[in-house]
């Protein structure tokens, strides 16, 4: 998930970064590469996610992300380009960066090989240099797709045709690209929930009046240094998958797991939904049992309802994210029995 700063961006100069040709301005030179070489290879990149910078900072942040982003296309590919290659803009109102490359047709080796390695060049440079792009109005890396195409040239079509017909088979390409890497996603968030890959760390909750730590509250953390480490990317991407109960649940089930040999005499405060009431270790039948196995009494145990508890400063916009109160004494504590009345009514 892309994170935007909402904080006000300086003025930029967009002289900065070398201003990019359109493929339109530069048609004659395509043509002509392709017609002498009769062939056309084309690595385009999707960066239709882009938008949000213009939609958020205006054009000038925009065109900037933009040709900061061919410039990294540029550095990234460095000498695999001859002179005669291409790095230009994608048609108006398309965010798209295009890199067309002129061999002859009977270099085969080049189109078979060379250009899907071309291809995984720009993948492994925006995964190692993409967060730069778009700084500072995002604070991660833009997602950026990526598709190939190869023409070959056909007296009987006209020029401008068959370059398009690249276009789009590159578009296609791309298209495909983020269809497989969102099922790969899908299929490692899937693992994780079945797997139980998370845990919590406790957030200390001091009773500034007598200078005590009243209780902690557990927050849950996917796996470090995974794309779902964050509480709020992996909520989104359960909301997104139907997963949303079932991660809910994981995550008290380990809160509670880890919370086992906290300091006597502390609360341990959990986030709960108005689902909680299906999950089964809190269903009324069994919260005794869920209570001593985690070696808790009923009075250890604070449930915090996220749409009752008021938030002064969230340091995340994440689930089970903390939030800071003046003293622990204003927090709104309710007993696992009471919160399981109310929920059942």
């Amino acid at each position: 998930m892309v994170s935007y700063d909402n904080t006000p961006a300086a003025e930029d100069d967009t002289s900065q970064t070398q201003p990019i040709p359109d493929v339109s301005a530069s048609f004659a030179r395509i043509a002509a590469g392709f017609s002498t070489k009769g062939a056309l290879g084309l690595v385009l990149l999707d960066a239709s996610e882009f938008s949000q910078i213009e939609r958020i900072y205006g054009f000038k942040a925009h065109q900037r992300a933009i040709n900061r982003l061919a410039d990294l296309i540029r550095e990234t590919l460095g000498s695999r380009l001859d002179p005669q290659d291409l790095v230009l803009r994608g048609e108006t109102g398309r965010n798209e960066i295009l890199v067309l490359v002129f061999r002859s047709s009977d270099q085969s080796r080049f189109y078979v090989e060379e250009l899907p390695a071309l291809h995984e060049a720009v993948l492994a440079g925006l995964k190692g240099h993409g967060s730069r792009v778009a700084y500072p109005y995002v604070k991660s890396a833009i997602p950026v797709h990526v598709g190939t195409a190869v023409a070959l040239h056909n007296p009987t079509l006209g020029l401008e045709t068959q370059i398009r017909h690249a276009m789009d088979d590159a578009r296609s390409d791309a298209r495909l690209s983020l269809r497989i890497a969102q099922r790969e996603r899908q299929a490692r968030f899937v693992q994780l929930v079945l797997e139980g890959q998370i845990s919590c760390v406790y957030e200390p909750i001091v009773e500034v009046a007598r200078k005590t730590v009243h209780g902690y509250e557990a927050l849950a953390r996917g796996p470090a240094s995974s794309e779902f480490h964050s509480p709020a990317v992996m909520f989104k991407m359960a909301e997104d998958e139907g997963l949303l109960f079932q991660l809910d649940c994981l995550c008290r089930r380990k809160a509670l797991e880890g919370a086992i040999g906290r300091p006597p005499e502390t609360k341990l405060f959990l986030n709960i939904r108005p689902t909680t009431v299906h999950d089964p270790i809190f269903h009324p039948d069994t919260l005794s049992r869920t209570l001593k196995r985690y070696e808790l009494r009923p009075s250890d145990l604070v449930l915090r309802s996220r749409s009752r508890s008021r938030s002064i400063t969230s340091r995340s916009s994440g689930r089970y994210e903390t939030t800071t109160e003046s003293s622990a004494s204003s927090l709104r504590s309710t007993t696992p029995e009471q919160a399981m009345r109310v929920s059942s009514r």
